[in-house]
């Protein structure tokens, strides 16, 4: 049986077993459960309840010979046909919401809304929350970042390194692309030298972490967003979305802030 079909049925429209009939009685022609069951490797009171299921989404029909079920499959053009009509359905329900929508959030009780927590494994985890932080109106973004930290707790240098690429790379030219700005605060004393000759040319203002304050982990913080890194292994990245929280992180960043050294 062609695997392949079977999964690109089921990801389209079929469960997996229901595939493997369907695909089954397509080169089959005709057959009887038993057949079917031989066929597909799947027990015959299970064969069935699938056919009765492709029975019902028109993809087989059901003839009674002598008292003999038998099942012929329909043309592979009903599973487009299938695929319309859903897509048809599901532009309808769109409509549908749209108009429930407005309703829908008069009555929400905004007073009572928890915040909004994800969490993230890194690498990847880590580029789609930066790459969320430059889709708000936000014009200025927030960071703390300590290597010292990063390094004793990551246990992984290629990703260490593979992240600080991308914080150097794609994340500073779609953030200039988009002029948002950034207030860095580092502990890495071997390059603010470097960081502090650029900072007007990528839009970026560079402070160093004074001492008392190096054991803080990764934190950034854009609009009410807060982004902050656990020590677990594997690093997991914890999203915060809440008004009030990020209001009490800019002012702790803001303190730590006036209180380093460019």
């Amino acid at each position: 049986m062609n695997d392949k079909i079977i999964d690109i049925l089921e990801v389209l429209w079929l469960a997996k077993n229901e595939a493997k009939v369907y695909v089954s009685l397509l080169r089959l022609g005709s057959w009887i459960v038993w057949t079917v069951s031989r066929e597909t490797a799947i027990p015959r009171a299970t064969v069935y309840q699938l056919l009765d299921k492709l029975i019902e989404r028109w993809l087989v029909m059901k003839i009674d010979r002598e008292n003999i079920l038998t099942y012929f499959p329909e043309d592979p053009e009903k599973i487009h046909q299938n695929l319309i009509r859903e897509e048809e359905k599901i532009e309808r329900k769109k409509i549908i919401f749209s108009s429930l929508l407005p309703e829908l959030s008069k009555i929400k009780n905004t007073k009572k809304i928890l915040p909004k927590i994800t969490y993230f494994e890194w690498v990847s985890g880590y580029v789609e929350l930066l790459e969320d932080s430059l889709d708000t109106d936000n014009k200025e973004i927030l960071m703390i970042t300590n290597t010292n930290y990063r390094k004793e707790n990551v246990g992984d240098e290629v990703k260490l390194e593979e992240l600080i690429r991308y914080e150097r790379n794609d994340f500073l030219h779609s953030r200039l692309k988009k002029k948002i700005r950034l207030k860095l605060l580092t502990n890495e004393h071997w390059i603010s030298p470097w960081l502090l000759k650029k900072d007007d040319e990528e839009l970026r203002e560079t402070r160093i972490i004074q001492s008392w304050f190096w054991d803080i982990e990764t934190m950034v913080i854009s609009w009410n967003h807060v982004i902050l890194v656990t020590d677990n292994h594997p690093v997991v990245w914890v999203h915060i979305q809440e008004e009030q929280l990020a209001t009490m992180m800019k002012n702790m960043f803001n303190f730590v802030w006036q209180n380093s050294k460019p």
